[in-house]
């Protein structure tokens, strides 16, 4: 907890993820990590920003990314979010989606934009339409469309 003059205090979780080792078809030699800090701004806002790097040395691959999501509750059972990413991938083991055209080396960047709900009818269930806009300057492509997927825990 960070408590700050004004008497108001935030919530700050840190974690750090890694792997280590063979990534199979990926490569061996391979490392990876994930920080993930959330930042309870108050009550109902947080703010999430995850950092994602791989490196495979048997391939020379480098990607890094940076996400960052900002949730907001609106009752116990209803709360919208957003999420921006970036990714920055090789071109070695990079994917030109919705034919779009990889450059012939170097490095080439991925860009998303998420606005969405999370609904909670109760407490083992979770709904979460979205709507997600995807694209990429340098691969020539941009696409927007709408998902919804359902979580259970049990």
């Amino acid at each position: 907890s960070i408590n700050f003059n004004n008497n108001r205090s935030l919530k700050l979780n840190v974690n750090y993820i890694s792997t280590v080792g063979n990534f199979g078809a990926r490569g061996d030699s391979a490392y990876s990590h994930s920080i993930v800090i959330d930042l309870a701004l108050n009550d109902c806002l947080s703010w999430v920003v995850q950092n994602d790097y791989l490196r495979v040395g048997s391939t020379g691959e480098d990607n890094i990314g940076l996400n960052q999501y900002l949730f907001y509750e609106l009752t116990d059972k209803v709360a919208v979010g957003s999420r921006m990413e970036w990714w920055k991938g090789d071109v070695q083991t990079g994917y030109a989606p919705h034919d779009a055209v990889l450059p012939k080396k170097g490095s080439l960047s991925y860009y998303a934009a998420t606005l969405g709900v999370n609904y909670r009818p109760c407490c083992n269930f979770m709904c979460r339409p979205e709507v997600r806009h995807d694209w990429s300057p340098a691969a020539g492509y941009a696409v927007t469309y709408f998902g919804i997927d359902a979580v259970v825990t049990y």
